[in-house]
């Protein structure tokens, strides 16, 4: 049994029920296996808190994922306040397997926290959208990679899987729905993962 975290703010007033949404089929995802699952949700999002709760599964693999604002260097709540940055805790995730939606935390934060141990981050490199109309083509795609790596596919396997997931939408929307289908098409191409050098992502799994 691999433990797990979703962090969730669910109450972003922006995004909420679209982060909500993202915690919720996540959660159903690991329903169906043996994983142990910690709900963390925005009142509850701070240093202190991911701190004693992740520094409590650390001596394993665990799973890390998170649905919220981000930066290049951190992840946030309430789309201001850190509570995962290259300041505050980044030293503590080793051996975590990191999976976000958060803009642009791919960018800087994603390779930091695996230079300090994690073993891999999956996350985005610039700011993403998300079209509120088409809340459930979102999160499914936010959660493809995840769902293929929690039952046993590789990272490979993974970004692959989300790519081809993006892809299959992106095409059934592109003449019907431009504005969509190039909104998810941005998404894609902002994809990013680190995983530590020389790590073969063909290999690597929880």
């Amino acid at each position: 049994m691999i433990n797990t975290i979703i962090a969730c703010d669910s109450t972003d007033v922006t995004l909420g029920d679209f982060f909500l949404a993202c915690a919720t089929h996540a959660k159903s995802i690991f329903d169906k296996i043996p994983i142990m699952v910690l709900e963390i949700h925005s009142q509850h999002l701070n240093e202190i808190n991911i701190g004693l709760k992740v520094s409590s599964l650390n001596h394993q693999n665990f799973i890390f994922a998170a649905y919220s604002h981000g930066g290049e260097d951190c992840l946030v709540v309430g789309a201001t306040d850190p509570y995962v940055s290259n300041v505050l805790n980044h030293t503590i995730f080793n051996n975590g397997f990191i999976y976000t939606f958060s803009c642009s935390s791919g960018k800087t934060l994603g390779a930091l926290l695996v230079n300090q141990g994690a073993k891999l981050f999956i996350g985005y490199n610039k700011v993403i959208y998300v079209i509120l109309s088409e809340v459930a083509i979102f999160v499914e795609c936010a959660n493809e990679g995840l769902r293929i790596l929690a039952f046993g596919g590789s990272v490979g396997e993974a970004l692959a899987g989300m790519t081809e997931k993006y892809n299959y939408y992106i095409d059934a929307l592109y003449f019907k729905d431009f504005f969509t289908a190039s909104t998810l098409m941005e998404n894609r191409d902002a994809l990013v993962a680190h995983t530590g050098e020389g790590v073969d992502r063909d290999l690597l799994t929880f």
